[in-house]
């Protein structure tokens, strides 16, 4: 049965001479099972000083396990100590699986999101372009065209003087109003932060910016402890973007929470709010008919991810968002 199972099992002594070693996947190794026999843990390992301390560990009772590459292949090791019936540790068992086809696939994956990535970048970036014109861009020509008329007006001052005010003031509040869309359309483009300090930063500067925009209460739990793959912080962020501005466009709440910890391999990141809540069924079919697509874009975003996307609320109970990523 060990013959013909896609792996190296190898057996070790006290000493860690290797006593036994069989598996199919030596077909892919290009040695037999015989020449590894008699050989030393350390000298398997080829990396003398790290083998021998691990092996310390395993005669001490502890489990190990690597990814170690041997040439073009890579094989996932599992390292136990092999105990007799008594409960004495007599030595070693290892179980190589050769997970060089998975790695292979999940590298072609990584190569395959960031073209994702970067196509729905570009997207995003034409849209706030899109929306950089028709809302900032009107502003600021309107005031263009008030202060046009402004300064006819002042040309004639004895005669315009009343109408110069009512101007001047319109055409401040124009490129006020100009001058703040764009800020915030260039900062949604893709903050600096982003790519600069991480995933975190760049989260919680949304939240500060959503404080200062609805007066409402923000709380982050961030028990991540590592950043994470560029292109998946990009996705990660662009769809807790998408819930943080749904929630200032519909919500009515009163506080934000935001929390993202690691669940095994996964990353989870949940937005949560005390809003007036909704019916997400009601709310999709509504997005089909007029085109607003935000709650389809966010789970496209994630499962071309290879994540999911969980959507939950109810009228008077506030919505609760949740993404989970393999990270």
């Amino acid at each position: 049965m060990i013959a013909d199972a896609p792996i190296v099992l190898s057996v070790y002594d006290r000493d860690g001479t290797c006593t036994f070693s069989e598996g199919r996947a030596f077909e892919r190794l290009g040695i037999t099972p015989s020449e590894r026999v008699g050989r030393s843990y350390a000298e398997l390992r080829g990396d003398l000083r790290e083998a021998a301390a691990d092996f310390r560990r395993l005669l001490a009772g502890e489990d190990l396990s690597a990814k170690r590459p041997v040439g073009q292949l890579v094989f996932d090791v599992h390292y136990r100590p092999l105990v007799d019936p008594e409960g004495g540790v007599v030595g070693a068992i290892s179980v190589a699986v050769d997970v060089t086809d998975l790695n292979r696939v999940e590298r072609d994956r990584r190569q395959l999101l960031g073209q994702l990535v970067t196509a729905q970048e570009e997207e995003e970036r034409r849209r706030v372009a899109g929306d950089l014109h028709d809302d900032a861009i009107q502003s600021l020509t309107a005031a263009r065209m008030h202060l046009s008329v402004l300064g006819h007006q002042l040309d004639r001052i004895g005669e315009g003087a009343a109408t110069a005010r009512p101007a001047l003031d319109h055409a401040r509040d124009n490129l006020e109003q100009g001058l703040a869309a764009a800020r915030s359309f260039l900062f949604d483009l893709r903050p600096p932060l982003l790519d600069g300090a991480g995933l975190e930063p760049a989260l919680r500067q949304q939240l500060a910016k959503l404080a200062e925009r609805t007066g409402w209460k923000t709380e982050v739990a961030w028990l991540l402890q590592e950043r994470l793959d560029r292109d998946l912080e990009t996705v990660v962020f662009r769809v807790a973007q998408e819930a943080l501005a749904n929630a200032a466009r519909h919500a009515d709440a009163t506080t934000v929470w935001l929390r993202a910890e690691r669940d095994g391999p996964d990353v989870v990141l949940e937005v949560v709010d005390d809003g007036v809540g909704f019916d997400p069924p009601a709310a999709r079919e509504r997005a089909a008919a007029t085109g607003h697509l935000g709650l389809r874009s966010m789970a496209e975003r994630i499962q071309a991810a290879g994540g999911s996307l969980e959507i939950s609320s109810g009228p008077g109970h506030g919505t609760r968002v949740v993404l989970r990523l393999a990270a």
